[in-house]
C-alpha cells in the first residue's frame, strides 16, 4: 500500500524559480514545520504545492517546479485552492 509522501522544495537557482524536490517523507507535519514549499504526492505522480505562507497565483506560476522522480520540469494541471494550497503539477516524461 502505498503512502502520501512529502518532499520539500530547494531553491535549485539564484533567481529562485527552479524548485527542486528533496528526498520525500511521510511526516507532514515535520515538512511543513521546515520547508516554505512543499510537494505533496497524494497518487502517484501528482503533486500538490503547498506554502508556508501566503503565495499568490501570479508568484507560484513564475516557479519551475521539477519531478522528484526525474528532474524535469512539471506542468500546472489544476488551479489553487486558497494561498496556501496551491496549484496540482503533474511530469510530461514520468506519465
Amino acid at each position: 500500500m502505498d503512502y502520501i509522501k512529502y518532499h520539500p522544495l530547494l531553491g535549485g537557482d539564484t533567481e529562485d524559480i527552479d524548485k527542486v524536490p528533496m528526498f520525500a517523507s511521510p511526516q507532514k507535519d515535520s515538512v511543513s514545520a521546515t520547508s516554505t514549499l512543499y510537494l505533496e504526492e497524494f497518487v502517484p505522480h501528482r503533486y500538490r504545492l503547498h506554502a508556508k505562507r501566503p503565495t499568490s497565483m501570479k508568484e507560484y506560476l513564475g516557479y519551475r517546479v521539477h519531478c522528484p522522480h526525474c528532474g524535469a520540469g512539471m506542468d500546472s494541471i489544476a488551479p489553487h485552492v486558497d494561498q496556501y494550497t496551491l496549484a496540482i503539477y503533474a511530469c510530461k516524461k514520468c506519465n
